[in-house]
């Protein structure tokens, strides 16, 4: 439809250097957590902008895009997997990106009467929220979820991250002793 719209991405999947993305948290960390590109929405593709065609400024893309995606509507089913109770945000092409959505992330705070949830954004199209993180066991068992749905993802697929989300925006992400072995 010619909007501008936000994108989340493997980093593996693109040049960095030539289009317009933002880190989806402030310290890039691992190379397994997705970025944030911006690009134009058509009828049936997605095209990222490249930094030399921008007309406007790169915040000012950001934020109309953003904006674009609170209009996005979405299904949202509480399911029960592998003993934890999960919200499978899907029915959208944009999905996944609802967690950039600070509106829509303030509302499962709410439902899921959490200050903090864990969060994956596995696919396009799925995004996955939880509030039960607080033992290892738990956080292991969403965590295994999140590569499960990666992993069937394929060609849509963005992240097995777990990310960490405080008053509706993207705060951090979880690391592992995987992560901590390659320091």
């Amino acid at each position: 439809t010619g909007r501008l719209m936000p994108s989340l991405r493997s980093r593996t999947d693109i040049e960095l250097d030539e289009v317009v993305w933002r880190p989806i948290v402030d310290d890039q960390g691992p190379l397994d957590l997705p970025v944030v590109v911006c690009g134009i929405d058509g009828e049936s593709t997605f095209g990222m902008i490249r930094r030399e065609a921008m007309a406007k400024t790169v915040d000012a893309a950001f934020d109309e895009a953003l904006f674009n995606l609170g209009d996005e509507a979405v299904q949202c089913e509480e399911i029960d997997i592998a003993g934890l109770t999960v919200i499978l945000v899907s029915g959208n092409f944009y999905a996944a990106e609802k967690i950039l959505d600070r509106e829509f992330m303030l509302s499962l705070h709410e439902e899921l009467d959490s200050d903090l949830l864990a969060a994956s954004t596995p696919a396009r199209g799925c995004l996955l929220v939880t509030a039960n993180y607080h033992d290892n066991a738990s956080l292991a068992r969403f965590s295994a979820i999140a590569l499960a749905r990666h992993e069937d993802g394929r060609g849509r697929a963005i992240s097995p991250a777990v990310l960490l989300v405080e008053r509706g925006r993207v705060a951090g992400y979880v690391r592992g002793p995987a992560d901590q072995a390659r320091d």
